[in-house]
């Protein structure tokens, strides 16, 4: 066996290993902030606490409390609820979500991960983005490549979770460049990009998919992640790797347009949950770049709330995206 084919299949190897760590943090962050711990802490617990230190805060820890806290506020929570989960999985977010009442039986990934490989690359084809999706998880350990295209097209047709998946890819590629396990004359085998190439690319599809969704998609752990990837890029590559986030998301946009879907997503779901302080700065403000998210939020009201696992949250609630009737 050659040198080069040795030094392929090390990488290979390697890269299998690193996206099996990789993607299982990126289903981890598919759960995004509305998704809480599968074991919350007690909500009459929580609630006592509160009444105790005078908290006037909702707590909403399940789906139950959240039904709640919305009936409470004069809005039908169980088809909010369902528009939002409607909303999110228009953007590709196909799995559980007890917080929505979406539980791994009746989610909808269930059914896309239940056909055969033919059926999906027929789905795929035809533009359906979940089944995409679910293709390029197949692939990506044997032929990341190909799960790149699968992930672009999922993108392409309005997926942020597909965003999120080649921000991983590229993370991960990156990280197999950095190693020195691949000798550079054989790097294009696999994924075809420089390696300080790879981690702009892994930062401006983390960044694409935050500004495409908004608030709805902020958790501490992928604003955190973001974050991170931003500061380990060298000071004189950062603006470089804002204008490439801004150039992807353009991209994006161009390419849904020829799909006859809308460019730019403004209108925001019914409810949803995010962090505390939603709009504080992302990555790129220190270049000047204006890196605000698209979402409308003019009609939403919001308050502080105690979310899943006491963490500390904002509710807010949409009218104009309500369910009507």
């Amino acid at each position: 066996m050659s040198r080069t084919n040795i030094s392929v299949l090390l990488a290979t190897a390697l890269l299998g290993i690193l996206l099996v760590v990789v993607y299982r943090l990126a289903d981890d962050l598919e759960q995004r902030q509305l998704m809480g711990p599968l074991e919350a802490p007690d909500a009459d617990a929580t609630s006592e606490r509160l009444a105790a230190n005078n908290d006037p805060r909702s707590v909403i820890s399940d789906y139950t409390s959240f039904i709640t806290a919305l009936q409470a506020r004069g809005v039908d929570g169980s088809a909010a609820l369902q528009g939002t989960a409607t909303w999110l999985q228009a953007r590709g977010f196909l799995g559980a979500d007890p917080l929505l009442g979406i539980d791994e039986r009746s989610a909808p990934l269930v059914y896309y991960e239940s056909l055969d490989d033919d059926t999906l690359a027929g789905l795929s084809k035809s533009g359906d983005l979940a089944a995409a999706q679910v293709q390029a998880s197949r692939l990506a350990l044997e032929n990341p490549a190909a799960a790149e295209v699968l992930y672009a097209q999922a993108a392409a047709g309005g997926s942020a979770y597909a965003m999120l998946q080649l921000s991983s890819l590229w993370d991960t590629w990156y990280a197999i460049q950095a190693s020195g396990l691949v000798a550079s004359d054989d790097r294009s085998e696999l994924l075809p990009a420089g390696e300080s190439d790879a981690r702009i690319r892994a930062f401006a599809y983390a960044m694409a998919a935050l500004r495409d969704v908004g608030p709805p998609l902020f958790s501490e752990a992928l604003l955190n992640r973001a974050g991170n990837m931003y500061r380990q890029i060298p000071q004189a590559q950062r603006e470089a790797a804002c204008n490439e986030s801004e150039r992807v998301y353009i991209d994006l946009s161009i390419q849904r347009r020829t799909r006859g879907l809308p460019p730019i997503r403004s209108e925001p779901p019914p409810v949803f949950l995010t962090v505390a302080e939603a709009n504080r700065a992302l990555p790129c403000a220190e270049t000047g770049i204006d890196y605000s998210t698209t979402l409308d939020l003019t009609d939403c009201r919001n308050e502080s709330v105690v979310g899943p696992g006491n963490s500390d949250r904002e509710l807010y609630i949409c009218r104009r995206a309500l369910p009507s009737g």
